[in-house]
């Protein structure tokens, strides 16, 4: 008999052993929801000790939001449900809660049950981990759609055979189909007819060898419009990395076409002017000294494409004479000053040998610490200007030399006609006068009316002299020969001042011993016509007259304070002309600073 007692005991202890440790919790509840039992698992899950759970409601520890769902719950398994489940919140504190799985079992006396808790916070973390997952996946799906509707590109999805399952709204803009139309095979209607052969062609081998697409063609709409587009696709693969099919992009490059037409239109235009002009063009790499010519350029230079554009190459088609001050100008003035290039020079043309002069005009590029990088140049062939110009200046020295003589031969011939008027004329006239006067004595006073004939004789030829003596002076003034240039400057100024009442001043700090007797005369010639045009035109009230010597230069300055002139406006006035070249004759110029006042 007592070995009869022991062993349910021993049962019962171990069955309390496994239902106490269960991996899961267990409650034993009344039909009022107190719990009567309880395991260790529900003390953790419930979050206080055995004790203080006895009798307690559970549904005190059920969260608001799962709270109708437990209460259901129960009521279905005391209506007679043998097995009743459940997903509640468990509400420790304030702080912290755990979701549970509740299944429910009645007593066989239907007065108790038994509910076994199963912790899911886990399972339903990833739920919700999932369900954010979902709602992710379903936002980037739907901005991923609307993003394709919208993209401002044409947008298209192919099979792995090529034919079109999804484009975009802008596609079929470009391609002036509908969805429907563009769909499968539908595509090819929208390619121009002169690009398909190219189009299939390399389609194909971008299938074939699974690769990128990258190309540029042209749709054609219902209406005849076309539109050049860009195309790219990438193929696309599945998880075991088999080919699926394609996606890309058109972008519609009318724009740049349209630029790059008139690009051409406009390089071969440039090309045309520059063959009419003869001009060349030319870019030189600053750092590395290669250049690019233009076909015109070559054609200047007498080099073929293949010639060696570099520094030396560059070099070598300069002239001897020329290279140091070619480089020496680059380095200098380009270079260090950062000027523009403007410069003309010799050069030599390898195909035939031949010299020619070229004119070249280039401007810098730089880069953003503001160093020249790069010169754009132009180049003319200026050789005939330049023969054209050293036989003008061969003519011009000879006319010069010719007007020189000219000048001399006048300036002799003033001499000899002044000194004749003033010897023989003057001679003769002063005899006349002696005469007269010999009449007039001998006449007395018996005749009054011959007394007055010889009155007005006497002062006639008083008159004469005096327009004698003034020819011969405006021809060649007797006192540049006998007393130099100064004092013939002075007497010049005093008879300038007695005829227009105009105050002067002279101050000369030129000695003039040593002056030749031509540039004396040109000098004077010079002072001469600027004081007849300040006597016709400045209504100055002083004239300033300064004559000195600066190294081997003489400096005649002639100044007034008249009214003054425009000399852009008189350039070709015969005075001025005349002034500036018997300056140039003596090798020097003449410089003219007036303004309207």
């Amino acid at each position: 008999m007592l070995e009869s007692k022991e062993k349910p005991d021993l049962i019962k202890e171990q069955f309390t052993e496994l239902y106490d440790f269960a991996p899961s919790g267990f409650l034993l509840l009344s039909k009022e929801g107190k719990i009567l039992k309880l395991n260790t698992n529900a003390t953790k899950i419930l979050g206080k000790e055995r004790v203080k759970l006895i009798n307690c409601n559970l549904v005190s520890f059920i969260s608001s939001e799962t709270k109708d769902a437990f209460e259901t719950f129960f009521k279905n398994l005391y209506s007679g449900n043998v097995n009743e489940t459940c997903k509640v919140q468990i509400s420790v504190n304030d702080t912290s809660s755990q979701y549970v799985q509740i299944y429910g079992t009645l007593s066989a006396n239907m007065e108790n049950c038994l509910l076994n808790l199963v912790d899911i916070s886990e399972l339903k973390q990833k739920e919700k981990e999932l369900n954010i997952l979902k709602v992710e996946s379903e936002r980037c799906e739907a901005e991923y759609k609307a993003l394709l509707t919208n993209l401002p590109f044409a947008f298209f999805k192919t099979d792995v055979n090529g034919n079109c399952v999804f484009v975009n709204e802008k596609w079929m803009e470009i391609a002036g189909l509908t969805i429907n139309e563009s769909l499968d095979s539908g595509w090819i209607k929208a390619i121009h007819p002169d690009d398909k052969d190219y189009i299939f062609e390399n389609w194909n081998k971008s299938i074939e060898s699974n690769g990128n697409w990258f190309y540029e063609f042209r749709f054609i709409d219902k209406q005849g419009n076309v539109t050049w587009v860009e195309s790219c696709a990438k193929p696309l693969y599945d998880k075991e990395n088999q080919l699926v099919g394609y996606i890309g992009l058109n972008v519609n490059i009318n724009q740049r076409k349209n630029a790059e037409e008139k690009l051409i239109e406009t390089a071969r235009f440039l090309t045309e002017t520059q063959n009419i002009a003869k001009m060349g063009t030319y870019t030189i790499d600053i750092t590395t000294g290669n250049w690019t010519a233009s076909e015109v350029l070559d054609d200047i230079l007498g080099i073929d494409a293949d010639y060696a554009k570099t520094y030396d190459g560059g070099q070598a088609l300069i002239h001897p004479d020329w290279r140091n001050t070619v480089h020496n100008y680059f380095v200098e003035e380009i270079i260090r000053k950062k000027n523009k290039f403007d410069l003309e020079y010799k050069i030599i043309r390898p195909n035939d040998k031949e010299e020619r002069w070229v004119h070249c005009l280039g401007d810098l590029k730089f880069n953003e610490n503001n160093e020249p990088i790069t010169l754009i140049a132009t180049v003319r062939d200026v050789t005939k200007r330049k023969i054209a110009e050293d036989e003008l200046k061969i003519t011009s020295e000879k006319l010069r030399e010719l007007t020189d003589l000219s000048q001399k031969i006048r300036e002799e011939e003033s001499t000899r006609i002044a000194r004749e008027i003033h010897d023989d004329l003057g001679q003769q006239l002063s005899s006349l006068k002696i005469n007269a006067s010999w009449l007039q004595k001998k006449s007395g006073n018996t005749d009054g009316l011959l007394k007055e004939k010889l009155d007005d004789m006497i002062h006639l030829i008083d008159e004469s002299l005096k327009t004698v003596r003034k020819i011969a002076s405006e021809l060649r003034p007797v006192i540049l020969d006998d007393l130099g240039l100064n004092a013939t400057l002075e007497w010049q100024l005093e008879q300038f001042a007695k005829r227009s009442e105009v105050k002067f001043k002279f101050n000369s700090k030129l000695n003039d011993q040593d002056i030749d007797k031509n540039t004396a005369t040109g000098i004077f010639r010079v002072c001469q016509e600027a004081l007849n045009n300040i006597a016709r035109y400045a209504n100055a009230v002083e004239v300033i007259l300064t004559l000195e010597q600066v190294n081997e230069f003489i400096i005649l300055q002639i100044k007034d304070d008249g009214v003054g002139f425009n000399p852009d406006e008189n350039k070709n006035s015969l005075g001025l002309l005349g002034m500036k070249e018997r300056a140039n004759i003596l090798g020097g110029s003449l410089e003219i600073e007036s303004q309207k006042n």
